[in-house]
């Protein structure tokens, strides 16, 4: 590979002639040199984590580092050793807590450096947040069963999905609108974008990271839609020297300018795509239909790869690029550092399965000196499963029949392909369960946290490969079958037993149709059954899942097997309806509220509700709760402030399961309190009094000179005048209230 001669990533590397020419013994002369190929052991009790790597001759001492999982800067030192110790044991930690770690070596020479995402039993990660399955839909019709599963899988390994079909002859910036869409709408749950098929692919830049002039301009850029906040333009780079027609750019022809990320990358991008691959004679369907296969068995536990890795380096040191590095670095703590070796990449991968793979040679667009050709993976089944290749030309993945697309569409196991070197790329956080796509979007926005080199944060970092890839697979159960039990109040799952050694069970059941699955329980791991009890009428999706404690070459944490999934419709009624003893009450009085009808569930509370006056719960007044799962009653009190009126009803609900309950059939009245009042008219001695007063059905006259009535509305003679006090004792419902008045008669008795 060349010098490259792009301004915007700078030309460090000779050739390896002379780099060997012009360094001396004691300066590294392999890739090996430069990185720390580190692994971790653990214990719970006491709980520390042990750092193990290789012995380096030239080491004169080496520094340990650590930080939170995500944080940008190295902020604490946690110790350091000689050049001859190969170990390093932190206490200061605590179970179930995760952190990075950077172990640097110094020779006085070169430095090195390598990294390990640990925990000892980290939780398990239920939820991932939400992917963005972008299909082209050239192939969606033929491939639905295919795509179908795929959903299925995602939802399965605890992503939410959200299909998004596009047209291969859309604009990038209508694709991107799209990604975008969704991500604004909730940003904090969309995560990743896998691309499946030949969606829409951007080009951006004026760089050649390759090194070569007739390959300077714009690049494929896949980040394009990962990047959400940035400003993206086609305004500036005109250059048209590139030999390949598509990595010509000039202003306004829809290639951007950008040669570097114009930000931090918010999304997880991966690609799966086979357009114009014609040695491929099984045509893109074909490949496409073959690699969603493999994906699906993979996840499944269908295959698997041993904890090995291999290096085929045919660059070396070159400078002190060393591009090799990317693989040392990072296979310790994914396989390792005593299953890391270097071998010849088709011989090694024909022979047995590895689960990691590197390869670098000086390159064309459909291979790479020492490492193979597009011809070879297309006739080979090579028994890898992730893979990073590197060389000039296919880095520029959108070339036809393309070296590093040629790796997933081949008849082997390979599901993933990065083009590592410039720059590095870091797949350490893989180690304890995170997924691939992570370790592409951690690769695109180093800077400065991890070992960078040549084309940092460029817009070519790609990822092929399915973004929601695990490394760590356990057997999933299978076999789910869901039944209505215990009258169709509870829901009985049953499933065959996960194959593997694992702790147990975790069992989901989805919020709505949509949205995401939510823990509701686990088992044990002699245990393939479970009841969720208290289920109301309606549709649900249930999801099992095995849990082991995977001890993985860098820690040790809770992982998931797929879910298998399961659907039951459910038709049961809860009935609770609500009753008095009495339908009229004053404000203020106490009130027995039965109860009765189905038998709810353990944790139940029973709530009584009151209503406006014209029977609406829109703003339910709460008389009383009391805990329960069977018919009963509660003493409640009628609101102090209710108004008077006929037409208020009271209704019992529950919390477990949540039910609105059926109000009291009959209206209630609630009385007023008495207020007595009257008036009278007046004819010499005859007086007409008329009683004025609300709350009362019964009225008792005692007009003052010994004669009293009953009468509504009563007619009183008096013998003489005088002075007379008249009393009136309205009688109703919520008490009686008296009144008085005293008259001053003037005249002559009859």
């Amino acid at each position: 590979m060349p010098l490259r001669l792009s301004n915007r990533f700078l030309a460090s590397a000779l050739t390896l002639f002379l780099t060997l020419l012009c360094f001396g013994k004691a300066q590294a002369q392999v890739p090996a040199d430069v990185a720390v190929q580190v692994h971790a052991t653990v214990q719970n009790t006491p709980p520390e984590i042990i750092f193990h790597w290789p012995a380096d001759p030239n080491a004169t001492g080496y520094t340990v580092q650590k930080k939170p999982r995500g944080a940008a800067g190295w902020t604490t030192t946690v110790g350091s050793v000689f050049g001859t110790d190969t170990t390093f044991l932190d206490n200061n930690v605590t179970v179930g807590e995760d952190w990075e770690y950077r172990i640097i070596k110094n020779t006085g020479t070169y430095t090195g450096q390598g990294y390990c995402y640990t925990a000892i039993e980290r939780p398990a990660q239920d939820y991932f947040g939400k992917l963005l399955l972008v299909v082209d839909t050239t192939y969606a019709t033929a491939l639905a069963p295919e795509l179908q599963r795929l959903e299925a899988d995602l939802w399965g390994d605890g992503w939410q999905v959200i299909r998004i079909d596009v047209d291969r002859n859309d604009s990038v910036t209508a694709v991107k609108q799209r990604i975008q869409d969704e991500w604004v709408a909730d940003p904090l749950k969309v995560r990743s974008v896998f691309l499946l098929g030949h969606v829409p692919v951007p080009y951006s830049g004026n760089l050649n990271p390759d090194g070569h002039p007739d390959h300077q301009g714009a690049w494929p850029a896949d980040v394009y839609y990962g990047e959400m906040n940035g400003s993206w333009t086609d305004q500036t780079v005109n250059n048209s020297v590139a030999a390949r027609p598509q990595n010509q750019n000039t202003p306004g022809d829809g290639k951007f300018d950008q040669s570097v990320i114009p930000g931090d990358v918010e999304l997880e991008i991966g690609r799966v795509d086979f357009a114009n691959m014609p040695t491929f004679t099984e045509g893109e369907e074909a490949l496409l239909r073959r690699y969603l296969d493999k994906d699906h068995a993979w996840r499944m536990k269908a295959f698997t790869a041993v904890d090995s890795a291999v290096v085929d380096d045919n660059f070396g040191y070159f400078g002190g690029e060393a591009f090799a590095s990317s693989a040392w670095r990072n296979f310790g703590p994914l396989v390792g550092s005593r299953h890391v070796y270097a071998g010849d990449y088709l011989t090694d991968l024909r022979a047995r399965d590895h689960l990691w793979s590197y390869g670098c040679g000086g390159g064309w667009y459909q291979g790479a000196s020492g490492v193979g050709a597009t011809p070879d993976l297309a006739a080979d089944s090579l028994r890898g499963v992730f893979t990073m290749l590197f060389g000039s030309y296919h880095g520029d993945w959108d070339s036809d029949d393309n070296f590093m697309r040629a790796a997933l569409a081949g008849k082997g196991n390979i599901l993933s392909c990065a083009w590592a070197g410039r720059p590095n790329w870091h797949f350490h956080h893989m180690g304890l369960g995170e997924p691939i796509g992570h370790a592409a979007r951690v690769s695109q926005n180093n800077y400065s946290t991890y070992v960078s080199g040549n084309g940092v944060r460029g817009v070519h970092i790609a990822l092929m490969g399915d973004p929601g890839l695990r490394m760590h697979v356990c057997a999933p159960p299978g076999n789910l079958t869901l039944t209505a039990v215990n009258g169709g109040n509870a829901h009985e799952l049953n499933w065959t037993p996960s194959p593997d050694p694992v702790l147990g069970y975790v069992i989901y059941r989805q919020d709505t149709a949509g949205g995401r699955f939510w823990r509701i329980g686990t088992v044990g791991m002699n245990t393939a059954t479970y009841t969720d009890s208290c289920m109301v009428a309606g549709d649900y999706r249930y999801m099992v899942r095995a849990e082991e404690l995977r001890t993985s070459y860098s820690g040790s944490y809770h992982n998931l097997s797929q879910g298998v999934v399961g659907s039951i419709t459910n038709t049961h009624q809860y009935y609770l309806q609500a009753d008095l003893t009495d339908t009229q009450y004053c404000a203020g009085d106490s009130a027995y509220v039965a109860y009765g009808g189905s038998d709810f569930c353990s944790g139940n509370v029973f709530t009584v509700e009151w209503s406006d006056q014209n029977g609406s719960f829109a703003q339910p007044i709460v008389l009383g709760t009391v805990a329960g799962t069977t018919w009963g009653g509660i003493w409640c009190t009628v609101p102090p402030n209710a108004i008077p009126a006929t037409g208020y009803h009271i209704r019992v609900n529950t919390s477990n399961p949540p039910i609105i309950g059926y109000a009291n059939p009959a209206p209630i009245k609630v009385d007023p309190v008495p207020a007595a009042g009257f008036t009278y008219t007046q004819s010499n001695l005859t007086y007409q009094f008329t009683s004025t007063g609300l709350g009362y059905f019964q009225q008792a006259w005692d007009f003052g000179d010994g004669n009293t009535s009953l009468q509504i509305d009563p007619m009183h003679v008096y013998a003489q005048g005088g002075t007379y006090t008249v009393q009136m004792i309205g009688t109703g419902y919520c008490g009686s209230d008296t009144v008085e008045e005293t008259l001053a008669l003037v005249g002559v008795g009859l």
